[in-house]
């Protein structure tokens, strides 16, 4: 669907190579196919929040050995703002985030045939000030018992949770000192304030 919307507005002036690799495997096989002029990586979304901060520049210093002198990064960031407003972004009225980190349980019993009662978990999201980001938990409403074959018994008492997420945020400034350490330099951003949204491109 998405390669015919891309056709029907850019014809064969966007040539579309599907490439079954990882990130880095992904821009090592471009950098080789690719190597003359140069290209644009995007890391878009704000993914990067997922690293934590030292996985965060090792991911990205294994992006710029991958890319070809000249090749720009655009990548996006949340930015860091008031703890109310990111609390009521991922405790969303419409149970988006909640449903999201249920269907991790969802999936262990699908895929190991365990027994999580998922209507015995509830959803917490809290911002983490000494970590500098969100965290979101699934915590137990009472003591139970999970079995999950091939794996072993896990028991949960009441309050118990499971991490399941963390969110980091970032400021221009811790932006600019990833960048740099992850051999990057930030050559212009743009700020969406409405939601805090951060996207950067450099070299």
């Amino acid at each position: 669907m998405l390669l015919h919307r891309v056709h029907r507005r850019f014809g064969d002036r966007v040539r579309v190579h599907g490439v079954v690799a990882d990130n880095l495997q992904g821009l090592s096989w471009i950098r080789e196919n690719y190597a003359a002029g140069s290209n644009v990586a995007l890391f878009l979304g704000s993914s990067i929040g997922n690293f934590p901060t030292e996985a965060a520049r090792s991911f990205l210093a294994g992006v710029q050995k991958s890319l070809n002198r000249g090749d720009k990064l655009l990548i996006g960031f949340d930015l860091l703002k008031d703890p109310e407003i990111m609390r009521r972004a991922y405790s969303d009225r419409l149970g988006v985030t909640a449903q999201f980190n249920y269907n991790l349980l969802r999936r262990i019993n699908n895929e190991f045939n365990a027994n999580f009662d998922l209507g015995s978990f509830y959803h917490v999201a809290n911002f983490n000030v000494a970590l500098g980001g969100m965290e979101s938990w699934l915590i137990s409403s009472k003591d139970q018992t999970v079995v999950i074959p091939g794996c072993g018994t896990f028991e949960f008492n009441s309050f118990e949770g499971i991490h399941t997420e963390y969110s980091f945020k970032y400021t221009e400034k811790s932006i600019s000192e990833l960048a740099a350490r992850s051999g990057f330099k930030v050559l212009t951003s743009t700020t969406r304030n409405t939601f805090g949204s951060q996207s950067k491109h450099g070299r």
